[in-house]
């Protein structure tokens, strides 16, 4: 069974690979560990333009690094959303919600946001902006 590491390199998308047969021998490797990182936790509040609740908001938080690996949806009788983080961290949030109105699907999203955190608990309000119809 091999193992796979990535060398000189702290971000996964540009590293390279070196494959380790069982017991293989490599000289050379120094393997250097990035400090560890500082929970915190990022509390959403959505909203309509009017300033009113939304529920039921289905969100992806994307960190910097570009990985796509992180959907939650908040629960169908609350407008918050509380999410653990990184400190120091930067953050795009992207949110969606839609309601069907008799024959008709309404949606809105909010524009994209970015968050650096730079406390251990931060509260962001979300304003959900209605798209226009197709």
């Amino acid at each position: 069974m091999a193992s796979d590491l990535l060398p000189q390199c702290f971000h996964r998308g540009s590293a390279g690979v070196v494959k380790l047969g069982l017991n293989q021998a490599v000289n050379g490797i120094d393997l250097r560990l990035a400090p560890p990182r500082t929970l915190a936790k990022l509390r959403l509040d959505f909203v309509f333009e009017d300033g009113s609740p939304v529920n039921r908001v289905s969100v992806k938080l994307i960190p910097a690094s570009g990985a796509d690996r992180n959907s939650f949806s908040s629960d169908k009788n609350s407008s918050s959303l509380e999410l653990n983080v990184y400190a120091g961290e930067t953050y795009t949030i992207k949110a969606s919600h839609s309601q069907i109105e008799g024959r008709r699907i309404r949606d809105w999203e909010n524009l994209p946001q970015t968050i650096t955190i730079t406390t251990p608990d931060t509260q962001l309000r979300i304003a959900m902006v209605e798209k226009p119809k197709r």
